[in-house]
């Protein structure tokens, strides 16, 4: 067990490495979009804006905010928080240029859309 988390640990490590030198951003996904959550039962949703060299701020209705770098490409995006080394990741899909959906690694589905 000891010698798995230190391989996670490896892992983190060498990928924040290669985010903090080569962050990107798709072009198309940077801005500000408000996403709000497909199950009305939910609470909250969340904001995030994307800057064109990679840097990202995520900020839920409820609970803590996060800002670090952020590798977005075809629909994917990995952040990870400049404070915490903790990763998170997303995926959206694009309807137009200003609305989509976010969906979440535990398939949670947001209606997002572009703040302009």
């Amino acid at each position: 067990m000891a010698m798995q988390r230190e391989q996670q640990q490896r892992a983190l490590q060498r990928m924040n490495q290669e985010l903090a030198r080569n962050p990107r951003a798709d072009a198309g996904f940077v801005g500000t979009w408000v996403a709000t959550p497909q199950n009305r039962f939910l609470p909250g949703g969340f904001t995030f804006t994307l800057d064109g060299r990679g840097t990202y701020a995520f900020t839920p209705k409820s609970g803590a905010a996060s800002r670090g770098r952020a590798q977005v490409m075809s629909g994917s995006v990995t952040m990870i928080d400049a404070a915490s080394g903790e990763i998170r990741q997303g995926y959206y899909e694009l309807s137009d240029s200003d609305t989509g959906v976010w969906t979440e690694l535990d398939a949670t589905q947001y209606d997002i859309r572009r703040q302009r």
